[in-house]
């Protein structure tokens, strides 16, 4: 604050996995997560801190990894970006950067998903690979452990590029197990458990 910088957070964001509709709509659940990031970023503001938010929408952990359709993975996150901005721009600078863009964008991408693979075992704890491979029976049970290991190399690349780009303090909308793979990333746990992972929850 005495420096006049803002406080760079960020937010990985997942597809729908269970509710089939792209909209976002007024009564769902996510609009209660961005409401309460609004009024952590509001509270911050009134104490002079300026915000600046990278919001990034998990796109190919919903197309590559848990083989969703492009297009409802597409219309879902163009709704979440016009949701959030409506939400979130009189308390932070939005910034909405999908994965994929991200990872096209860094040149290292590849040297660094090729170091993680072939020395899987130093990234990734087995329960952590457990963990996914539970997560993965229940997503994309055909490809069950393609699946679980791709998400874990994926998830400790993540981490290395968000800290190595943006240096960012995670704002986490999941629980903290679900963060083990985050490697560097420093993280801050104050959503509430009932706005948690929004995107999980069934349609009406």
């Amino acid at each position: 604050r005495q420096q006049n910088k803002p406080v760079p957070f960020f937010s990985p964001w997942g597809p729908r996995y269970k509710n089939k509709k792209s909209l976002i709509r007024n009564d769902d659940p996510e609009m209660q997560t961005l409401q309460e990031i609004g009024e952590i970023f509001g509270k911050l503001s009134e104490k002079g801190f300026q915000v600046r938010f990278l919001l990034m929408p998990a796109d190919l952990y919903g197309t590559e990894i848990n083989s969703l359709s492009p297009v409802f993975v597409k219309d879902y996150f163009q709704s979440l970006e016009e949701r959030a901005r409506e939400q979130l721009s009189s308390t932070s600078e939005v910034i909405v950067r999908p994965w994929s863009l991200i990872r096209e964008r860094f040149w290292r991408y590849e040297s660094f998903q090729q170091e993680v693979a072939e020395d899987f075992s130093r990234f990734v704890s087995t329960s952590e690979y457990n963990s996914a491979l539970k997560t993965a029976q229940a997503f994309n049970p055909q490809k069950r452990e393609e699946s679980a290991r791709a998400y874990c190399i994926e998830r400790v690349v993540e981490g290395r590029i968000i800290e190595e780009l943006y240096s960012p303090i995670k704002l986490s909308l999941v629980r903290k197990e679900k963060d083990m793979l985050d490697g560097p990333l420093k993280r801050l746990y104050v959503v509430s458990k009932q706005n948690r992972a929004p995107w999980m929850a069934r349609g009406a």
